[in-house]
């Protein structure tokens, strides 16, 4: 019996020293239509409600089922009331789960999360984006899922300062877009706007609402300026040239926008770079802004290329452009401070139809020949002395 009560005693002692089991810790609560979760790891986890909704007392608004409510609310005049109130620490949110379900996010309501990290997925089921709804939030990778029917209203500054470098809207659903959306998004280097983006809204004071239209004044500016800011942005890809050309009808007024000119369905902030891909795609770049190559700065407009210089816009030149060929400019470019225009011709050296060389000639320069192929029994001579070329030959 003694031994038994050793062996006893001794395991006791034995587990005492074990460390102790921690269970994690987590709180919840509803606030206006979700249900919401958070762990002391810092997973925050948002859900449409599995209770009733009941009216707000600090707006005095009832949340359908699924919406996310607001931070901040506005009147029709566009007046904004701070509701606040979040019922958990932002600071302490690592993670953040949105479940299918949810059918709105609200104005302010997922702003300053400057923990956060990692990948925040919009669901499928979510129609509305307050405004700023994201701002300042620091997660790096913004995710939209597959499966939606409903028109996705997304509103002034939903997702400004952010860290993410590429974002693609949804391409399954209307999506419908007031200003500012990603400005001050300063890491972003691409983004997609599909075939389906039907509305691109100009700023004004109370953009923020969904139903835009009851509150639209024609005296507000039609620039949205939707990637103001963003000057590491190097392309805006387009699901179709009807998105681009409204796109651009409502944006890139000033500049704050940093894409230059298209070519095709594409947006590049770098000149050059939409000269080169048009060479290998439908010939043509357009400048949407007032443009200004610096002096040394060197441009090539490739064989076949259209340089599109639109009435109302200016190409002013103190560097070096080359025109390869019959690559040409339609509009009217300005030469100053000693800025030039070189046309550049293509010369080929054929023997026995074989192409021996080619090379590219400024305009009334002469180009180098170079050695014949021996041929045994042969001799042969070039038959264009290669000088003051001005043409292709």
């Amino acid at each position: 019996m003694k031994k038994i009560l050793a062996i006893l005693l001794a395991t006791a002692m034995m587990l005492a020293l074990l460390p102790a089991t921690v269970l994690a810790e987590t709180q919840s609560g509803t606030w206006g239509g979700i249900d919401w979760s958070l762990t002391d790891d810092g997973t925050l986890t948002i859900a449409p409600t599995t209770g009733t909704p009941v009216p707000d007392a600090k707006c005095g608004k009832t949340y359908e089922v699924g919406a996310w409510r607001e931070a901040v609310i506005y009147d029709s005049t566009g007046n904004g009331i701070d509701i606040g109130g979040w019922p958990f620490d932002r600071t302490k949110v690592t993670k953040l789960v949105i479940k299918e379900g949810v059918t709105s996010i609200g104005s302010f309501t997922a702003q300053g999360f400057t923990n956060l990290t990692g990948e925040v997925i919009i669901p499928s089921t979510v129609t509305y984006i307050g405004q700023e709804a994201f701002q300042k939030s620091t997660f790096t990778t913004l995710t939209f899922a597959e499966g939606g029917t409903e028109e996705l209203c997304i509103a002034q500054g939903a997702f400004k300062n952010l860290i993410i470098e590429t974002v693609a809207l949804p391409a399954d659903r209307p999506v419908h877009l007031h200003a500012w959306v990603f400005n001050n998004c300063h890491e972003l280097k691409s983004a997609t706007l599909p075939a389906t983006v039907t509305k691109v809204w100009g700023t004004n004071h109370i953009d923020y609402f969904k139903n835009f239209e009851e509150h639209s004044n024609p005296t507000w500016t039609n620039s949205s300026e939707i990637f103001a800011y963003d000057e590491k942005l190097e392309t805006i890809t387009f699901g179709s040239e009807t998105v681009r050309d409204m796109f651009f009808a409502n944006n890139n007024g000033t500049n704050r926008d940093y894409v230059v000119a298209y070519s095709g369905v594409i947006a590049y902030a770098d000149l050059q770079e939409a000269l080169d891909a048009a060479a290998e795609g439908d010939g043509e770049v357009v400048i949407l802004k007032n443009i200004t190559l610096a002096a040394g700065e060197t441009h090539t407009i490739p064989a076949e290329v259209t340089l599109t210089i639109p009435s109302g816009k200016t190409l002013t030149n103190k560097g070096t452009i080359y025109v390869v060929s019959s690559g040409k400019f339609d509009g009217t470019l300005t030469n100053v401070d000693d800025g030039t225009v070189i046309y550049v011709y293509e010369v080929t050296f054929l023997a026995d139809g074989e192409t021996i060389a080619t090379v590219y000639v400024p305009s009334g320069d002469d180009a180098e020949l170079p050695d014949i192929p021996e041929k045994a029994g042969h001799s042969a001579a070039w038959d264009h002395d290669g000088k003051n070329i001005t043409a292709d030959t």
